[in-house]
């Protein structure tokens, strides 16, 4: 069976015009646009009376993440929010840990989504929660822009082959909680460096008497050595950001040029030439 596949090779062995090949080469950059995974997030709106009237701040929430108790830390230590059901009610399940999330420290509570329900958060603030979505091709006020820094262990040196682990940070200053203490993530404007802080004996992201403060600066997509002798041998950070298609300039991607335009007409010409070559 022909297909319209325009193939460089002719039935007759020459090579074909190269007109579909300067298609794929000159026109690729402006019909495919790169993009990290589609992800959901989640949105929280914090207010400090239990009819959510008095609105303290908004933030968002990586999925399944730990962070730190910075409302009530003589409670709990740690919580994470993890998205369980995206059908209308949108329910998100809640955890409260009393270490870096791996020792619970009560049952799991169920929260639903909305503008028209308050619900205890942490301490004494209430707060209301949506789902985001996470994508270039999210367009909207519910769009995701949460950055993330991405740690990649490999099995191989040099950051090579399939990985070993990996793991995602928030970058925009969250309090995490951590084995020992609290962390925040931050990035320079150009996403260069990736700022880690570790908060050692501390709760709540703070340098106070008591807490060991050390500062780790990493290069964004540097591939550091690890271990020599077993895996993981290599690891890597590296930023990732989505931008909302709403969010996008009209510069961002650019009018196909007239170039551009003639080679996508004589590739359409040369398409049924070489199909009906082909029948002969």
């Amino acid at each position: 069976m022909l297909s319209c596949s325009c193939s460089l090779v002719r039935p007759d062995g020459r090579f074909a015009p190269i007109r579909s090949l300067l298609l794929h080469l000159l026109c690729a950059g402006w019909f495919l646009r790169p993009s990290n995974a589609d992800t959901f997030d989640i949105g929280v709106k914090l207010y400090t009376d239990n009819n959510c009237l008095f609105w303290s701040q908004t933030f968002l929430i990586l999925d399944s993440s730990c962070y730190a108790n910075i409302w009530a830390p003589n409670a709990t230590k740690g919580w994470t929010m993890r998205i369980v059901d995206f059908n209308v009610p949108q329910s998100i399940d809640m955890r409260e840990y009393t270490d870096d999330c791996h020792s619970l420290a009560m049952p799991k509570r169920t929260l639903v989504t909305g503008p028209e329900r308050c619900t205890p958060f942490l301490g004494s603030m209430y707060a209301q929660f949506d789902i985001r979505f996470r994508s270039n091709t999210c367009k909207g006020a519910m769009c995701s822009t949460l950055a993330t820094a991405v740690q990649t262990f490999y099995s191989a040196a040099a950051c090579a082959g399939p990985a070993f682990a990996t793991f995602r940070y928030p970058i925009q200053n969250e309090c995490l909680r951590a084995s020992n203490g609290t962390q925040d993530f931050t990035v320079a404007s150009d996403d260069r460096n990736i700022t880690l802080t570790d908060y050692g004996g501390g709760d709540e992201c703070k340098a106070q008497e008591g807490v060991r403060v050390r500062t780790y600066d990493i290069t964004n997509t540097y591939c550091y050595p690890l271990y020599t002798a077993e895996p993981p041998r290599s690891f890597s950070w590296t930023v990732e950001r989505n931008t909302p298609y709403a969010a996008i300039s009209t510069g961002f991607r650019s009018p196909p040029s007239m170039l551009c335009l003639l080679i996508l007409l004589l590739g359409a010409v040369e398409c049924p030439a070489a199909i009906r070559s082909q029948g002969r």
